[in-house]
């Protein structure tokens, strides 16, 4: 299934003085049946820039925003070999309702600039259009993500900001605004263990918002442990119950949980087991938060509980 499956292409071309021009062009890959571009395997990176190691990397196109950025801090299946479900985004994405005022997302019309690291020390700014149009202008995300990383210890700050943002489908001309921020640290032992904890806050206001206004707060707290070929990882996270126009609305938290196992055959094939679990106080319907790691459920059912098993191989060719 697609846990983790894209492909891509990507090239660069030297200018001299160790500046590059380069490109990078990538889908998902739905492997059960070959399909791309599809709404389950849309296009992910999308891009053209220029780079050099003294002044950094401009590109502009389709990026990755503010949601999986903090891919160093725990186990991210993104490069790992385990599903999508065992992601921190199950509770860090989404305000009381799975993908319901996700932060961030693959974006765009992006400007993108990564600074050079100085004194372990660096960070990348955003501004991405989104679709803006003369019906629809000041409609743009501005994201801000500076980083600290001396090898073993990481503490990680990031801000997003959503404007105009467009309402569904029956909200013809309604508009939201949207804050989040994440904020996180990690400490790699040398014996191989890594612990890290995540904080994060998501809120929207606007005419889109029938509540006026809403506010969530979640954490999560990763633990990986790598040996050898070996990776053990545990997550625990929490969303709490959210606020609507101030006011904090009873038993719409969750609590996730996962926990893996994973072999590196080589360099490029990893084989995984894990176990991952969403549980649902009586108003929440937080799930895994990758489409197709989810079962379809009722318009408005809440209070329910979610489990994922897995076990595959994934390789990098």
């Amino acid at each position: 299934s697609d846990n983790a499956s894209w492909i891509y292409v990507r090239g660069e071309e030297s200018l001299g003085a160790q500046t590059a021009v380069f490109f990078h062009l990538e889908y998902g890959l739905l492997v059960t049946t070959g399909e791309m571009g599809t709404p389950l395997s849309a296009p992910r990176f999308q891009a053209v820039g220029v780079k050099n190691p003294a002044w950094g990397r401009f590109l502009v196109g389709r990026w990755p925003t503010y949601y999986s950025a903090d891919a160093p801090l725990s186990h991210n299946a993104i490069y790992d070999a385990g599903p999508y479900a065992s992601g921190t985004l199950n509770v860090l994405g989404s305000i009381g309702r799975n993908l319901r005022y996700f932060a961030g997302g693959m974006l765009s019309n992006t400007v993108r600039y990564d600074s050079p690291r100085w004194l372990h020390t660096g960070f990348n700014a955003s501004y991405s259009f989104d679709a803006q149009s003369p019906d629809r202008p000041g409609n743009h995300t501005l994201n801000f993500n500076p980083t600290y990383n001396n090898g073993q210890l990481i503490l990680y700050w990031n801000t997003l900001y959503r404007a105009r943002q467009p309402g569904g489908p029956d909200q013809a001309g309604l508009s939201y605004d949207q804050h989040a921020h994440r904020l996180g640290a990690a400490y790699q032992f040398d014996s191989g263990l890594k612990l890290a904890l995540l904080w994060d806050r998501n809120q929207v206001a606007g005419s889109a918002v029938t509540e006026q206004s809403l506010r969530r707060d979640a954490w999560a707290i990763p633990v990986i442990y790598r040996q050898g070929p070996h990776l053990w990882h545990v997550t625990y996270g929490q969303a709490r119950p959210f606020q609507a126009h101030g006011q904090t609305v009873a038993a719409s938290g969750a609590r996730m949980f996962s926990m893996g196992y994973e072999y590196a055959l080589s360099k490029r094939s990893s084989l995984a087991v894990s176990y991952s679990t969403v549980d649902n106080q009586a108003h929440a319907a937080y799930d895994f938060w990758y489409p197709t790691n989810t079962l379809p459920m009722p318009s408005g059912m809440a209070g329910y509980r979610s489990q994922f098993i897995y076990a595959g191989i994934k390789h990098t060719f």
